[in-house]
C-alpha cells in the first residue's frame, strides 16, 4: 500500500501486471506460472525449513529474539549462492548487501517469526508473505519502480529482463542491459 501511495504521489506510475511475470533467473513463463513457482519454491520451499523446522528449536534453545537472529544469519547464508547467479544480487554494492540485504533479512526474519508464532506454527501465512515479498522485489516490476522513482522514467516499456530500453547511464536497468550485451567492464564493477 505504501508503494502504491508513493507511486501516486510522485507520479511514477505503477508497473503493469506483465512486469511481475519477469522474475530474475526464471525464463518468461507468464504471470500465473511464475507466481506458482515463487509460491512453491520461495514461499513453501524456504518457509517449510526456516519457520516450519528450524525456528522452534532455535527459539527454545536460545530464546525468541536470539533464536530468530540466528535463523536470520542462516537465512542470509542460504542466499549467498544467489550473489553469483541472480542479476539483481550480483549488482549490489557492499553497503547495499550489508545495509539493504542484511538488515532486510533480519527484519524479514523477525516479521516472519512473529507471523509463524501468531499462526501457531503454520507455514501458510509465512509462505504467502515470502512469496509476495519476492514477487515485488525480484521482478521487473521492482526494477521499473526503482528507476521510475529514481530517474523519473515514467511508464515506458521494459524488456523481458526488466530493463528499460533507454534508461539513464547510471541506472541499474541500464547496467543489466549492458552486462547482457557483453560489456565486461561493467561485470567487474562492485
Amino acid at each position: 500500500m505504501l508503494a502504491v501511495a508513493l507511486a501516486k504521489v510522485t507520479d511514477a506510475g505503477l508497473p503493469p501486471w506483465s512486469d511481475f511475470a519477469i522474475y530474475s533467473g526464471v525464463p518468461p513463463l507468464g504471470l500465473l506460472p511464475v507466481l506458482l513457482l515463487v509460491l512453491l519454491f520461495n514461499g513453501f520451499g524456504e518457509e517449510t525449513g526456516w519457520r516450519g523446522f528450524a525456528l522452534a528449536p532455535l527459539q527454545h534453545r536460545y530464546g525468541p529474539v536470539a533464536g530468530t537472529l540466528i535463523l536470520a544469519a542462516l537465512w542470509a547464508g542460504w542466499h549467498t549462492p544467489a550473489f553469483f547467479v541472480v542479476e539483481t544480487y550480483r549488482n549490489m554494492s557492499v553497503p547495499v548487501i550489508i545495509g539493504g540485504f542484511g538488515l532486510g533479512i533480519c527484519a524479514g526474519a523477525i516479521v516472519l517469526s512473529r507471523v509463524a508464532q501468531r499462526t501457531r506454527g503454520s507455514i501458510l501465512a509465512p509462505a504467502l508473505w515470502h512469496a509476495t515479498y519476492n514477487m515485488t522485489s525480484a521482478t521487473a516490476a521492482s526494477r521499473r519502480s526503482h528507476d521510475n522513482l529514481r530517474y523519473g522514467l515514467g511508464d515506458g516499456p521494459v524488456d523481458r529482463r526488466g530493463a528499460a530500453p533507454n534508461p539513464p547511464v547510471d541506472s541499474p536497468c541500464r547496467e543489466f542491459s549492458l552486462i547482457r550485451e557483453g560489456r565486461p567492464e561493467l561485470e567487474s564493477e562492485p
